[in-house]
C-alpha cells in the first residue's frame, strides 16, 4: 500500500506524517459523486450545490445523512490505524454546510 509506504518513510526520516483530507467534499468527476449521489447536498432547485473555491467545483456532502458521516469516519480511520498517519488537516469542512438539503436532520 503507497500510503502506508509513505507514512512509514516519513517516519523513517524522523517526520510525523500528516494527511490533508477533505472527508464532506468530493470532486464532482469522483467516485463518490458517481456512487452516492444522494450524499450530495442540492440546492433549493434540486441542483447539485457547488462548494468551489479558488475557482474549481466540488460538492458539498449532506453531513446530517449517517451514510456520509459512516463515509468521513472510514477515511480519518483508513488514514490512522491501516496507513498510519499522525497528522491530519480536515478541510473544506463548509462543504458540509451549504445551503439546502439537510434531509435526515429533522
Amino acid at each position: 500500500n503507497s500510503m502506508k509506504e509513505l507514512a512509514s518513510v516519513m517516519k523513517l526520516n524522523g517526520m510525523r506524517p500528516g494527511l490533508w483530507i477533505a472527508p464532506f467534499a468530493c470532486d464532482k468527476g469522483s467516485k463518490v459523486a458517481r456512487d452516492h449521489p444522494n450524499w450530495i447536498i442540492r440546492n433549493h432547485q434540486g441542483a447539485f450545490a457547488n462548494s468551489a473555491n479558488c475557482g474549481k467545483w466540488f460538492y458539498g456532502l449532506d453531513a446530517t445523512n449517517p451514510e456520509v458521516r459512516a463515509h468521513a469516519a472510514a477515511i480519518v480511520h483508513k488514514a490512522v490505524n491501516e496507513w498510519g498517519f499522525e497528522v491530519l488537516k480536515l478541510d473544506f469542512l463548509y462543504a458540509s454546510c451549504l445551503q439546502g438539503n439537510g434531509k435526515y436532520d429533522r
